[in-house]
């Protein structure tokens, strides 16, 4: 490969390093993580030569916490497919976070409509003026 002559060792060693402190930043998606995973491994391993269960590895434990677990449980044999779970994962997540957020909502809707039934069983306490008497 072209690429490959004319690469410093500067550079190899800087994708090197990026590789390794490679994490998924918390608003980062599963899918921008993963392409930039896949680009700095091509860059540093251009011949595959990585067994695949250390590429996997290193992939899953660059992904968020609540991610991991699941992950490696599921004992998946190759990066690609440790991809696709992280993604599905990843959109369960997402629909779960919904749901609640919804339903916190309504709870708050709830407790504010309670609110105003309460203020309004109570008598208006309208200020009177009271002009000041004068001393003798």
């Amino acid at each position: 490969m072209l690429e490959a002559r004319f690469r410093s060792e500067a550079q190899a060693t800087h994708y090197y390093n990026q590789y390794l402190a490679l994490k998924q930043e918390t608003a980062q998606t599963v899918d921008s993580y993963a392409n930039r995973f896949l680009e700095l491994r091509s860059k540093i391993d251009s011949n595959n030569n990585t067994p695949a269960v250390h590429v996997m590895l290193k992939f899953v434990q660059g992904l968020l916490s609540q991610l991991i677990t699941i992950i490696y449980a599921l004992n998946p044999g190759d990066v690609q497919t440790a991809i696709d779970i992280a993604k599905r994962l990843e959109g369960g997540l997402s629909l779960t976070i919904q749901q609640q957020n919804s339903y916190l909502l309504e709870e708050k809707v709830v407790q504010l409509s309670e609110q105003i039934l309460a203020m309004q069983r109570q008598p208006a306490k309208i200020p009177i003026y009271q002009p000041l008497q004068k001393r003798q």
